[in-house]
């Protein structure tokens, strides 16, 4: 009698930490999301799209003088206070 062995489970592909760090370079959260880690994913991914769309905003002009006013020293000088502030804090 012939034995017959039974088919291999078709189970979750192996996970390639290159892979993961690859997407990671590409876009961050990229990785995250392969891993199967979605929150840190949107974590990581969010402040990358929210720049890309106020830069997008303010390039284009959409908000009218706003580019002015964050360009202006008095603004400039409060990001690099509370930029300093975090840094303090952590």
């Amino acid at each position: 009698m012939i034995e017959v062995s039974p088919a291999p489970s078709a189970g979750p592909r192996p996970y390639r930490p290159w892979l993961a760090a690859l997407l990671s370079f590409v876009f961050p959260g990229f990785g995250q999301a392969y891993a199967g880690k979605h929150g840190a994913a949107l974590i990581l991914a969010l402040p990358v799209l929210m720049l890309g769309v106020a830069a997008t905003v303010i390039l284009t002009g959409a908000l009218g003088g706003m580019r002015n006013n964050m360009l202006a020293n008095d603004f400039l000088i409060g990001v690099l206070a509370v930029n300093g502030a975090l840094l303090a804090w952590r």
